[in-house]
């Protein structure tokens, strides 16, 4: 065997017990560092608030995208309507354009066919009007009065 008699009883050596007084130390000191963090209730908290807070970021970004991304949507449905419809408004202006183009050759032949003392006597008075419009807005408004009686009479 050997000449060491510290070998024969299997105790150990003083740098043997420094190296494991140390492994324990640092396992001691890990072991405090977790029960401390998990008996720390307050940087607990404020870590939990800081994660909250950070998914309540996130939440909120991906809602205003999606908000975001409706709006442009809603606008491209907008404008593809406006650009459908534009064939129809140009047929509404071309007929709006066509009648009033019938309606006044329409007036033309009818004025055209009138004989000239009714144009004559048309004219004058419509001169009368612009003139001193009062006694036409009177007598315009006494015919509306008659035919409103008429009207309310004839409902009875």
């Amino acid at each position: 065997m050997s000449n060491d008699p510290k070998a024969e009883t299997g105790s150990p050596s003083p740098e043997e017990l420094r190296e494991a007084v140390e492994e324990t130390r640092g396992e001691l000191g890990r072991t405090v560092d977790q029960l401390a963090s998990k008996a720390d209730v307050k940087r607990r908290a404020k870590d939990r608030a800081a994660e909250l807070g950070a998914q309540a970021q996130e939440a909120a970004a991906d809602a205003k995208n999606q908000a975001q991304q409706a709006a442009a949507d809603m606008a491209q449905r907008a404008r593809d309507t406006v650009r459908a419809s534009e064939p129809a408004r140009e047929k509404a202006a071309a007929v709006a354009s066509s009648i009033t183009d019938s309606g006044a050759a329409a007036a033309a032949k009818v004025w055209a066919r009138t004989p000239e003392p009714v144009t004559d006597a048309t004219e004058a008075a419509a001169g009368a009007v612009r003139r001193n419009p009062g006694p036409a807005i009177a007598a315009a408004l006494v015919a509306a009065a008659i035919a409103f009686v008429l009207v309310r009479r004839g409902l009875r």
